[in-house]
């Protein structure tokens, strides 16, 4: 898709043009890393199914490939984009700024992790520095609640797309990536309840 395509299908499901913009003159490699990804849950815990939208080359505040996404809220009706949220780092309560190059939204994952019945979202930034190195990468998750997407905190570091589910069998999620297991139920301060080499 291109990325003309993608800003007017975010407009039609939205119903308005988001507040960042996709970067049309991206070159074709950052385009790649930036390809749109969606995922499907409920965030709000209203029994209605919700959409989060990714555009990990999107520019945010002039920071070219900086990347967000976009959350349409499920209604009786349907997804008619009346609530709805536009996210990236330089928004409250989302860890970290956004800057060139970090591809905020380069992966979603839609997953309970601390247990409380509303279904969080695992965000990575693999293009995000961190202290002095570059392109470490770094996965948040946004907690779920009543209101839908709100406060944020980071979940660790790394480029690797994370993957979730109960692969010890104890009833709580975990998170999977190239490098770690991250054991569930997680506290709101993003800590794993134990950690350990993917085997």
């Amino acid at each position: 898709m291109s990325a003309a395509a993608f800003a007017a299908a975010v407009i039609a499901v939205t119903g308005a043009a988001p507040v960042v913009s996709y970067a049309e003159d991206a070159p074709a490699g950052a385009l790649a890393v930036g390809a749109a990804a969606s995922v499907r849950a409920d965030f709000d815990g209203d029994g209605y199914t919700d959409v989060a939208i990714a555009a990990p080359g999107g520019t945010v505040n002039g920071k070219s490939g900086a990347g967000y996404f976009t959350v349409v809220y499920g209604m009786a009706e349907g997804p008619n984009g009346v609530k709805r949220q536009v996210i990236s780092q330089d928004r409250y309560g989302i860890p970290g700024t956004a800057e060139t190059g970090d591809h905020f939204g380069g992966q979603l994952t839609a997953a309970d992790l601390d247990g409380d019945g509303f279904t969080d979202l695992v965000v990575g930034a693999p293009g995000e520095d961190v202290g002095s190195a570059r392109d470490v990468g770094l996965q948040t998750v946004v907690w779920g609640g009543v209101g839908g997407l709100a406060t944020a905190t980071t979940v660790g570091q790394g480029r690797a797309e994370t993957r979730a589910g109960d692969f010890d069998g104890d009833g709580h999620l975990d998170l999977a990536t190239a490098y770690q297991m991250r054991f569930g139920p997680f506290s709101r301060s993003g800590a794993a309840a134990r950690t350990g080499p993917l085997v």
